[in-house]
Formats: C-alpha cells, structure tokens, sequence
C-alpha cells in the first residue's frame, strides 16, 4: 500500500514536471508570457529561463548586455524565476515606461527586499503612489537653474581633474584600472556637488 502511494507521489511529480516544462518551455517559471511587440523576448532554458547564461558571463555583464543588443537589437527581455530584464535603451521607451504607463512597470516586492537596504525607501525602489511623492520632491533639483549653478561647474572641474590625471599616467604609462578611476571620479563628483 505504501509503495502505491510513492508511485502514485512520484507519478505526480513527473507528470506536473512535464507540465512547467511545456507552460515554461522558453522561459523562466513565475514570468507571464509577453505581448509587447515593442521588446523582444530572448528565448531561456525551461523553467530556469536565462540563469545558464548570467552564470557563465558573470565576469562581464556589459559585454553580455551589449552582445543582446547586437543579436537582438533594442528592446530584448530575458526571464530568471519569478523575474523579468527589460532593455529599456532608446529615450521614447523611457518615456513609454517613465511617464505614459508607469503603473505597468512596476519593480515589485523581490527588487524592494533586495535593494531596501541599498537605497533606502526612496527613488529607486518604490513604485506607484510613494514613487510619485519621491519624483515629485526630487523633481526641482534637476532643472536647468540647478544644472548651471550646481552639476556643471563640479562636472567641468571633475572633468578637469580626470583629464589632468589621465595625462599624468599615459606619460608614466601605468597599468590604469579603468573601473577604479571612474568610481573615483564619480564618488569625487557626488560629493563635490554635494
């Protein structure tokens, strides 16, 4: 009788298996299928979506982004479980997803737990009605009065300094690691501004 029972279980098991593997034969499981005929949907594995693929170009994400863009040109969207990417690189679809239809392109509660920590409960994280409030404090910052006044004069001395030290290490000739110089320029600009 028992025997029946884990025959009957393990029966089960195989046959809802089969059933993911069908429903989510070229994407990742907990992700709805697309009908946006703006963005292309970059076929992944079953089930598991494009997980295979981030894991073997860890190292080098940029040159998987960019490597997308060249097969698939703009506006691809792969899937990981319970998770959509979106390329967003043209300004218009910027606007589509900023301004026009916001509400349908939310980050959701596993983007939230994550990044909380990291941002805090503002811009970056929350949506809807809690994001608007935070768009619409942050909003007079980043007008044209604010950019000549404050980001283009710390932009143009930081500029300046990057140029300046750059020069310096082609004279020298230096192994440069190009990742550190940016964060630097960009931490020395942030706080510059500041």
């Amino acid at each position: 009788m028992p025997s029946d029972l884990v025959g009957h279980l393990y029966l089960g098991a195989v046959g809802y298996f089969l059933y993911l593997v069908v429903k989510y034969h070229n994407r990742a499981i907990g992700t709805a299928r697309r009908h946006d005929s703006k963005f292309s949907e970059i076929p992944g594995w079953p089930i598991i979506g494009q997980i295979p693929e981030v894991i073997s170009n860890f190292s080098h994400p940029l040159e998987l982004g960019m490597t997308r863009h060249l097969n698939f040109g703009p506006g691809w969207s792969v899937t990981m479980p319970g998770l959509r990417i979106i390329d967003i690189s043209k300004p218009e679809w910027l606007e589509h997803i900023q301004k026009t239809n916001f509400e349908y392109y939310v980050k959701g509660s596993l983007f939230r737990s994550v990044m909380t920590d990291v941002f805090g409960n503002g811009i970056f994280v929350t949506d809807g009605t809690q994001w608007k409030k935070s768009r619409h404090i942050l909003a007079p910052l980043f007008t044209v009065k604010s950019f000549r006044a404050c980001i283009s004069p710390s932009l143009r001395v930081n500029l300046d300094c990057l140029l300046e030290g750059l020069e310096l290490a082609s004279e020298v000739r230096p192994t440069l690691d190009l990742c550190d110089v940016l964060f630097r320029f960009t931490l020395n600009f942030i706080v510059y501004t500041t």
